[in-house]
């Protein structure tokens, strides 16, 4: 996955953090945002999801299925206002 205008990004929120049953110190979060594509348009809102194993990122997959979990919680992400202003 890449942003071709990572200062355009806006409507980002993070999921909670979801243990991995029977995997002590795994879980995974994803995340959901609109970007701007090579025309200059938004495409919509997109989800990434990563795996967390013992507090580190592994892998980046476009559109998991945990990302539709109806029990998955969503938070605005405080940071992006601040990144679009640099």
């Amino acid at each position: 996955m890449s942003l071709r205008d990572p200062y355009s990004v806006r409507d980002v929120s993070i999921s909670s953090y979801v243990p991995a049953p029977e995997q002590p110190g795994s879980g995974f979060i994803c995340v959901r945002y609109n970007a701007k594509n090579g025309f200059g348009g938004y495409t919509g809102l997109k989800t990434v999801g990563t795996n967390i194993i013992n507090g580190e990122l592994r892998g980046l997959w476009q559109n998991p299925y945990q990302g539709t979990m109806p029990s998955l919680q969503w938070h605005p992400l405080p940071e992006v206002p601040q990144l679009q202003n640099l």
